[in-house]
């Protein structure tokens, strides 16, 4: 970044010396008071004579510059006493023909030289301006006055100015008004009176606000906002009124108001927003009533299903309490809205309406640190990758830069792509580092001379495997459909009647081979039964039968016979696609639902289904673990039970070559004849039990 920096810097070069002449003055002028207040005053005088030098070169000078150069003027006239005091003096007084030496601590004799030239330079100006319209001939205040060109002060009714004795160009403006010029002689040691009046040419809009920093529109246009407290001339009006100044901001204007039809509108976050019309016939300035905007508030309930889950809650980054949150009151408008779990956070945007309750249940979601994207060539990526990742809606994506050491012991793109796509101990570093999820990192490669590919690493601390997908340029959309795919809805279970059937060939229908004793359909179908028809629509495939809702009443023709069926929810074996579904980001998913989804059928079926997805990893003792935890149980008849677990368990022993174990829980399966593989509509966890003990 250091090139970065010389390059702004050059092209600053003239803001750059501007600020560092200014602080360069006032430094050389703190070393010269230093020296001034010693025992070697005398050798103060170069300095502050560089000092004047300098300023006196400038176009113009700040408020700061001219108190150094005032200041130095003075010092210089003290040290030169009396040789050239008068000298210095005279510029001083041209500087600033109404400074007063007499607040000084210095000698009489160097006040009386300087007060005595004042007399000969300077002389009084006394100004009041009018409103020609106004009848109670009250003077204006808050008006410009510039001599010269040069800005002296501003007008608070009849006001008296030190000048320089001569012929001057005056000229008094303010908003509203035509200006007020005139020629005029000062005369030393005398006072000139200028009594005049100016022509209003616009009206003037005056407002007060309850309370202040109201943003104030006049026909859409941003005039400012509010600030301040009420002046004390109208406190007793504010009070009769039931506002104390406090309450009420100081007077705002509006200026340069034509005649004509206008709307000002009244803006604060947590009010109403106001809304006045107004009609100018005439130029004149007008003052309203205080305008008083009337609060607004909406509430957010915060809980999670997930039991009695721990989570503090922010909204906007402001902690607002611990789940679960109830009517928790504040201003209308959109938020970010997040809950820290202990083991992750759940990030919303929402949107808070006036006066209405929102509720929002809050489960944590997986966390995706995103490593980015690295050249591996001369080009870069036709497509903004980061955005596509970015645009994930439900999970915490947080962007790290992979060479941040801070953060990162280790060459993510290293570990991620260089490991044979197996996981070595060290990318355990990055969960250690960041505490995600999920890593993802992707790079562009270069395999032809025009073909490009982009190779995109997924890895959890969930699985030892790192997962490597390699999209060509030219099929892009393909992983913009697998990004889309890891973040859709997960098919965890489905709907089940309690009979295995099969299609028969040239007959509409399924029929029915077997009628589960504990199942829906228990005591209304017989093995060897005709189902037609579901709530009046033929059906001719068993897979149509999956379609039901769950809990829902519905006609189920037998027969030429209706009856009323309500399908059970089952769980269902997620399948294992890697080319649509990337295993690791579903096994990050299927983590946190396994702890906080609000339903407990889906809490058991992310279980189940994340042990699967380890086990089709390779990662056949972690599966095993899940498989065999003796707090994750199955307790169904029916469908995936605890039937279906042992079988799992069997092959992982299987695969860990302990044959002897596999053949124990592939007999403890076989004890479960209304067990299923793949859906309570898979085949018989017995059946195929028996099948793998004659293998071993």
């Amino acid at each position: 970044m250091i090139w970065l920096f010389f390059f702004i810097l050059a092209q600053q070069d003239e803001i750059v010396s501007e600020n560092l002449d200014t602080v360069s003055v006032s430094m050389d002028f703190e070393r010269s008071v230093s020296k001034y207040n010693s025992i070697d005053r005398d050798d103060s005088r170069p300095m502050f004579e560089d000092i004047v030098a300098t300023l006196e070169a400038k176009p113009a000078l700040g408020d700061e510059d001219q108190f150094i150069l005032r200041e130095s003027l003075k010092f210089l006239g003290v040290i030169t006493y009396p040789a050239e005091t008068r000298r210095y003096f005279e510029k001083l007084v041209r500087v600033d023909p109404g400074y007063n030496m007499g607040a000084q601590k210095l000698s009489p004799k160097i006040v009386k030289i300087f007060d005595d030239l004042k007399l000969e330079m300077v002389g009084q100006l006394r100004v009041g301006i009018s409103d020609a319209t106004e009848k109670s001939g009250l003077l204006l205040t808050d008006a410009t006055l510039k001599i010269d060109g040069k800005f002296i002060g501003l007008l608070q009714g009849d006001t008296t100015f030190e000048v320089l004795a001569g012929a001057h160009k005056l000229e008094i403006t303010k908003p509203n008004f035509d200006p007020y010029v005139k020629d005029i002689v000062v005369q030393a040691n005398k006072t000139t009176t200028i009594n005049g009046v100016v022509y209003r040419n616009s009206s003037e809009l005056v407002f007060m606000t309850v309370p202040t920093g109201v943003k104030i529109f006049f026909d859409g246009v941003g005039q400012g906002t509010t600030q301040g407290s009420a002046p004390i001339t109208y406190s007793d009006s504010l009070m009769r009124s039931g506002i104390t100044p406090s309450q009420a901001s100081d007077l705002f204007a509006v200026n340069g108001v034509a005649p004509g039809k206008y709307q000002l509108r009244f803006e604060k976050p947590c009010f109403k927003t106001k809304l006045i019309e107004v009609e100018v016939t005439q130029n004149e300035r007008r003052t309203y009533q205080p305008v008083t905007m009337e609060p607004v508030y909406s509430f957010i309930d915060v809980a999670t299903a997930a039991g009695d889950a721990a989570g503090i809650v922010y909204l906007n980054d402001e902690r607002i309490g611990s789940l679960p949150i109830k009517a928790f009151q504040t201003c209308p408008g959109e938020f970010t809205l997040k809950v820290q779990f202990t083991d992750g956070q759940f990030i919303k945007h929402v949107v808070l309406e006036e006066g209405q309750t929102t509720r929002v249940s809050a489960e944590p979601l997986p966390s995706i640190v995103w490593f980015g994207v690295k050249e591996e060539g001369v080009q870069a990526p036709d497509e903004n990758i980061d955005r596509w990742l970015k645009d994930l809606k439900s999970w915490n994506v947080s962007l790290v830069d992979p060479n941040n050491t801070r953060l990162v012991q280790h060459d993510p793109f290293d570990l991620l792509f260089n490991e044979s796509r197996t996981a070595s101990d060290s990318a355990l570093s990055l969960d250690r580092s960041l505490n995600a999820d999920l890593y993802v990192a992707a790079r562009v490669v270069r395999r032809n001379v025009v073909i490009r590919y982009l190779e995109v690493a997924f890895w959890t601390p969930l699985s030892k495997k790192i997962r490597v997908y390699s999209i060509d340029f030219r099929e892009i959309e393909k992983f913009k459909e697998l990004m889309n795919s890891i973040d859709g809805p997960l098919p965890l279970t489905h709907s089940w009647i309690g009979a295995r059937t099969a299609k028969v060939l040239a007959v509409n229908g399924v029929k029915v081979l077997e009628v589960s004793p504990s199942g829906p359909l228990a005591g209304l179908a017989v093995n060897g039964d005709l189902i037609t028809s579901i709530d009046g629509k033929l059906i001719n495939h068993p897979a149509q039968l999956m379609s039901l809702v769950a809990g829902k009443a519905t006609n189920v023709e037998i027969n030429g016979t209706s009856v009323s069926v309500v399908p059970l929810e089952t769980i269902a074996e997620l399948p294992y696609d890697p080319a649509s579904l990337c295993p690791q980001a579903v096994v990050a998913r299927l983590e946190k639902l396994g702890k906080y989804a609000s339903s407990p059928l889906i809490k058991q079926s992310a279980t189940f289904n994340r042990a699967r997805y380890q086990f089709f990893l390779g990662d056949f003792k972690q599966a095993f673990d899940t498989f065999s935890d003796a707090k994750f149980r199955l307790d169904y008849d029916y469908g995936i039970n605890q039937g279906s677990l042992y079988f799992y368990q069997g092959l992982c022993f299987r695969r860990l070559d302990l044959n002897a174990e596999a053949r124990n829980a592939f007999g403890e399966a076989s004890k479960y004849p209304e067990g299923t593989l793949f859906d309570a509509y898979g085949p018989k966890v017995a059946f195929w039990a028996e099948a793998q003990i004659q293998q071993l």
